[in-house]
């Protein structure tokens, strides 16, 4: 009897110890499972967040570029001018001025020539390549002592001219949404219909397109009025021509006399009414009293 209570006492006492080293062996080999997919979770977590911290720094902001600079568009710009100058020799300031012109690959856009009472007088007008223009205005003032006027006018038309443009694409587009719609057309009103239509924005498109011609052309040349001259000796006979000069002053004045009486006809109009009912209320209260 003692014998079987030893050996039930022994096989319980086995079995229990066989059961703690599973549950440890189940424990070992779960830890480092677990472990594993909890760091990898963290690792990923933080790369992440260094992407995420990354792609702030390299990001550029806004009206920055990459390297930090602010941004810069290219603007259309206008540039335009005139200056007068008085000079001793008329034929070299004009054989100079052509050679500038030629230099800085620009050309003659008018030529004329005046000859008034004491003077000699060369008025050109050239379009310069807008890079160019500075430069040639410089070229051009050498020698110069002193300028009667320079004048020098910049117009920025870049809002403008991204305008003309956004508008010619939108009717580029609205141009062949109608082209596909005509494909699709089965009665013969409605291609009448859509050519009509079409015509008009196609008209549209032209004129836009010009308006951007105009823009690009100004913006591309740039224009400055020249006008230089040189003083001569008046000839005549004095008299004679204060005596011609005074008709003429007085002939002018009389024709400025009569337009501006021509200017008060609405006053006149109203003058006379009132002039004709005073005298017709006159003669009604003589022919009552």
């Amino acid at each position: 009897m003692k014998t079987m209570k030893m050996f039930f006492y022994s096989l319980s006492f086995l079995i229990l110890i066989s059961c703690q080293q599973a549950e440890q062996t189940a424990e070992n080999s779960y830890e480092p499972q677990s472990y594993t997919d909890a760091a990898y979770d963290e690792q990923y977590a933080e790369e992440q967040n260094q992407n995420q911290l990354q792609s702030k720094e390299t990001a550029p902001e806004d009206g920055m570029n990459e390297e930090g600079e602010p941004q810069t568009f290219n603007r259309k710009l206008i540039k335009n001018g005139r200056i007068g100058f008085h000079t001793a020799d008329l034929d070299k300031t004009y054989k100079n001025i052509l050679k500038v012109t030629e230099h800085y690959n620009a050309y003659v856009s008018s030529d004329e020539n005046h000859k008034n009472h004491g003077e000699l007088r060369h008025e050109i007008m050239i379009r310069i390549p807008s890079k160019d223009f500075d430069k040639f205005v410089e070229a051009i003032g050498k020698g110069v002592n002193e300028f009667d006027y320079r004048e020098i006018q910049t117009q920025d038309v870049t809002a403008e001219y991204l305008d003309v443009e956004a508008g010619i694409k939108t009717k580029k587009e609205m141009e062949s949404r109608y082209l596909a719609i005509l494909q699709k057309a089965k009665t013969v009103t409605e291609m009448l219909e859509i050519e009509r239509q079409l015509g008009e924005v196609r008209g549209e498109i032209e004129l836009v397109e010009g308006r951007l011609r105009f823009l690009k052309n100004q913006v591309s040349f740039s224009t400055l009025n020249i006008s230089f001259y040189k003083e001569v000796p008046y000839q005549g006979n004095r008299f004679r021509n204060r005596l011609a000069d005074s008709f003429y002053s007085g002939w002018s004045n009389l024709l400025s006399f009569i337009i501006g009486i021509i200017h008060l006809w609405p006053f006149l109009i109203l003058f006379g009414f009132g002039f004709f009912a005073f005298r017709r209320f006159r003669k009604r209260s003589k022919v009552k009293a």
